[in-house]
């Protein structure tokens, strides 16, 4: 018997040579982004002719995943040292697009704009640190809130996308930054996750759960209901997927 497969022609292809031992690519409709073994991550554009590089920087640590956030426009990285059994963190990377090699970042905590450290923070290139007190071995993002997840072991935290604009040295200035939101212990360790607007998907070895998240609003509001939005979203977004 003779099975006929239908493949695709790539009449051209872009091969990359300048990088160092790529580890990790991702994609969205406009860019490229491959991660490489030196703690680099460099960005490619996909319209232009010839991909080029269009910008370049450095990351913290090694980068073991790599996630790309349209809504919030952020790069999330889990990274960790190049060492036996070192613990895992994960960084969101802010202003990407103004970076080059070279340029040094800003790291932060989540949840500084809350403090009110915003000072250079709506133009400067900034990693925000999500503070665990666990390694995280699993991490993922809402295409339709930016909103982020992360897990480790048996135990998840939610991370709320959140824009604030102050009033610094007598003028306003916008910035993004991650809240933390709430904790959650499905009773199981985690090895997989996925967020889709109030909908959480967690993935064990031998079970996957799904929660919606149901929050209460303030003056005694009506609870807020998600079932109209997560029709819209799920007409928008077709490859919601649990990795």
């Amino acid at each position: 018997m003779v099975r006929v497969l239908l493949c695709h022609y790539f009449k051209t292809q872009k091969a990359f040579h300048d990088l160092c031992n790529p580890s990790i690519v991702t994609a969205s409709k406009e860019f490229l982004f491959i991660a490489t073994t030196a703690c680099y991550v460099c960005v490619y554009s996909l319209n232009q002719p010839g991909c080029p590089l269009l910008y370049q920087f450095q990351t913290i640590s090694k980068v073991v995943k790599l996630i790309f956030n349209d809504r919030g426009n952020y790069i999330a990285t889990l990274e960790s040292k190049q060492r036996r059994n070192s613990p895992s963190f994960v960084r969101v990377y802010f202003n990407w697009f103004q970076s080059q090699a070279g340029d040094a970042v800003l790291a932060v905590l989540a949840g500084h704009s809350i403090r009110g450290d915003l000072d250079g923070l709506d133009t400067q290139f900034v990693a925000v640190e999500v503070p665990t007190n666990y390694s995280v071995t699993a991490m993922n993002s809402c295409p339709a809130t930016g909103n982020m997840v992360v897990a480790g072991g048996n135990k998840v935290a939610l991370f709320r996308l959140c824009t604030t604009k102050a009033e610094v040295m007598e003028d306003w200035t916008t910035c993004c930054d991650l809240e933390h939101l709430l904790d959650v212990v499905p009773g199981f360790d985690i090895k997989g996750i996925a967020l889709c607007d109030c909908y959480l998907a967690m993935r064990s070895q031998l079970e996957i759960r799904v929660i919606k998240l149901v929050f209460g609003q303030e003056d005694n509001e009506p609870i807020r209901d998600c079932e109209t939005e997560l029709k819209q979203i799920v007409d928008r977004e077709r490859n919601f997927t649990i990795e």
